[in-house]
């Protein structure tokens, strides 16, 4: 059995050798041509991932396999240069927009709890009568205990009309306290002010910067 697995795995090394060997050569072909380059490594790269992910002697996650393939294409690139997988797109789309369905807070961590930092003016948790301090117990009957912040943010944020139910638990009340809130549209501001601070001097606080900033600019 173990020569057989030795066996099996020395001629798919040489088999993908072969392959890369036999494309890489191409190359010497066409060194001046930039977009014959690029359609090549395209090719080899989908060459190599197919007969890995098919010949492998273990079965592979093939998803997983193509981010390990693209995580280090961009390992050599700057820090700014990433990979937005298909379920990040709508964090994505909240950032550049500023755009959200939410309750309006801010969640931290205090002392190891999931806590309100911090409220939005004029939004469901602020007129439902949440506080800054309260701590999150539970979000729509699913219990916060150890998660972070970023794994409760989707959990806050979805479309908007749609009812929250969080439980806190707050300094002076003896028991949990249940609120139902709505999500709404939250448009974050880029400039949270604008004015002078001294005679003839203006001062502007780009507190973000996304789409909308240049308006909000000028």
């Amino acid at each position: 059995m173990m020569k057989q697995f030795k066996h099996n795995a020395t001629f798919f090394v040489l088999a993908l050798a072969m392959v890369i060997a036999g494309m890489v050569a191409g190359f010497k072909f066409f060194e001046g041509d930039y977009f014959f380059k690029i359609n090549k490594s395209i090719e080899i790269y989908g060459r190599v991932y197919k007969e890995i992910a098919i010949n492998y002697v273990d079965e592979l996650d093939p998803e997983k396999f193509m981010h390990s393939g693209i995580d280090g294409m961009l390992a050599g690139l700057d820090p700014y240069t990433n990979f937005i997988a298909e379920d990040e797109r709508d964090e994505v789309e909240q950032i550049t927009t500023g755009k959200y369905g939410g309750i309006g807070v801010s969640i931290g961590l205090r002392d190891g709890k999931l806590t309100i930092t911090s409220l939005m003016d004029g939004y469901s948790a602020q007129r439902q009568g949440l506080q800054p301090g309260d701590r999150i117990l539970e979000i729509d009957g699913k219990s916060t205990e150890g998660m972070k912040p970023n794994q409760v943010r989707p959990l806050t944020r979805g479309e908007t009309g749609t009812e929250l139910h969080i439980k806190i638990e707050r300094d002076g009340e003896a028991e949990p306290l249940s609120f139902v809130l709505m999500r709404e549209e939250i448009q974050l501001k880029n400039v949270t002010y604008a004015g002078y601070i001294d005679s003839g001097i203006g001062y502007i606080k780009l507190e973000r910067f996304n789409r909308t900033a240049g308006d909000e600019f000028r």
